[in-house]
């Protein structure tokens, strides 16, 4: 019985490795900080968010870097309402969506595919105009029949015209292995900072990431 059942769990194991996760998670090293138990306040918290990917980027065998407020495949997930521009609301979960705040770098670090539109750039601020990028999920859930670019929404009836949907990337794995990619919107951490009491580094290494670990 024994022997069955581990062989059981080994052949499950082997099945999850082979999942395709929507993303590269090979050479990704993650690193969590959370500045506000120091007393941080959000611009110096953004700060050191900003000097560590400066000198994340430089090391040696570094080839990209970047941020969000919880990494992909956690177990933690964070959510909100999708409320689109002009559509009646109703409270409920036809509105629910997962959530992402990351740097502009994240796609590509992460390797996660652009379907349509495009990703952030360094002009995306927080004195700009406030953006989103959805998933393949989401526009089969918010927009089964319609071109998404372009259509603005918000997380709530009170501000659904706040962001504007400029890119849809394709579906990745959320906070599990075994779950279908979830409908999810990324936003830009400058344009939804009070989301972040800490982050998680992704630092993408050209080879074994041991080497830069250290």
């Amino acid at each position: 019985a024994l022997l069955i059942v581990a062989g059981l769990f080994l052949r499950t194991v082997d099945n999850l490795r082979r999942v395709s996760v929507g993303f590269n998670p090979q050479n990704v090293i993650l690193v969590r900080l959370n500045p506000r138990l120091n007393g941080y306040d959000q611009a110096k918290s953004n700060s050191i968010y900003q000097q560590l990917s400066d000198r994340f980027a430089v090391l040696p065998g570094v080839s990209a870097v970047s941020f969000s407020s919880i990494s992909l495949l956690s177990g933690s997930d964070n959510d909100t309402d999708m409320v689109i521009a002009g559509r009646p609301y109703e409270k409920g979960p036809a509105n629910f969506i997962y959530e992402l705040s990351l740097s502009h770098e994240f796609f590509e670090t992460m390797d996660l595919p652009l379907a349509a539109g495009r990703t952030f750039t360094a002009d995306d601020r927080a004195n700009t105009a406030k953006v989103g990028i959805i998933n393949e999920a989401a526009v089969k859930k918010f927009f089964p029949d319609e071109n998404p670019l372009g259509r603005r929404f918000g997380t709530g009836p009170d501000n659904s015209s706040e962001f504007e949907i400029v890119g849809v990337v394709r579906d990745a794995k959320y906070n599990s292995l075994r779950d279908s990619a979830p409908p999810t919107v990324y936003f830009l951490h400058v344009q939804r900072p009070w989301f972040l009491p800490g982050v998680t580094f992704e630092v993408r290494t050209q080879s074994d990431p041991q080497r830069t670990m250290p």
